[in-house]
């Protein structure tokens, strides 16, 4: 039977943080992950730690790919901190000021405002519209909100849904979205415009950003989501590569 006592160690935590935790709205990954990074700073009575994600892997049971989605999440909330040494490196703080923290809204029925009779069925059974449309704001959150998704935006996404299987998954948003991420045209980097999820589900804007017509060519570091999805598990490895040694 387990018998846990404070004589073996414990985690001092002001309640005025555990009372904004408890209202935080997170994946169960992303719960996980920052629980373990309260238990490497906190647990130690450190501000924050250098943890490899085989670490995390290790102590979550998490596969490395979910872990690092999970990290970025967190990051760009505001609820952690990354920060990376010479050796690229990572160390991960906890972000005890909660008002830094950015929520999530609540989901607005507006966004699924329109004329068909059958939506409600077609949403269920089909494209999840919604759950798109909130990895799109949790991940890209410097583009423009969407406040309304009318009956020519969610043909669209039902399209680029339904016209390729790959894309049946949430998963797969997730990882395109990052993917945008890295797109500095796209996030408004280069010119005062941005896009928009309406805009990128567009069948012609939608193929340009696959094959990384938007992205970064001069990096030469890959062409196309396809590519980038490749080297980023690389990167991942080699991260973890070089912090084993």
């Amino acid at each position: 039977m387990a018998n846990p006592q404070i004589e073996n160690g414990y985690i001092k935590i002001a309640n005025e943080i555990l009372d904004q935790l408890i209202r935080l709205k997170l994946s169960n990954y992303e719960f996980r992950v920052l629980l373990y990074i309260i238990r490497r700073t906190y647990g130690f009575n450190k501000k924050k730690e250098q943890i490899t994600l085989a670490q995390f892997s290790r102590a979550t049971g998490i596969r490395r790919q979910h872990i690092h989605r999970s990290l970025k999440k967190l990051e760009s909330r505001k609820i952690i901190v990354i920060s990376t040494n010479s050796k690229n490196r990572a160390t991960y703080r906890f972000q005890k000021n909660y008002e830094k923290w950015e929520t999530l809204p609540k989901q607005a029925t507006s966004l699924l405002k329109t004329n068909s009779p059958n939506i409600k069925k077609q949403h269920v059974t089909s494209c999840p519209h919604e759950k798109i449309i909130q990895l799109y704001h949790d991940i890209l959150p410097e583009l423009p909100r969407i406040r309304v998704w009318d009956d020519p935006q969610r043909s669209h996404l039902r399209t680029r849904w339904r016209e390729d299987k790959s894309r049946q998954n949430l998963d797969w948003w997730n990882e395109f979205f990052y993917y945008i991420r890295e797109s500095d045209f796209l996030m408004g980097n280069k010119k005062d415009w941005r896009a928009n999820l309406g805009w990128i589900v567009r069948r012609s804007n939608f193929n340009k950003i696959l094959n990384g017509n938007y992205h970064n060519q001069k990096q030469n570091k890959y062409i196309g989501m396809e590519q980038w999805y490749k080297w980023k598990i690389k990167q991942i490895e080699n991260e973890d590569s070089n912090n084993t040694h």
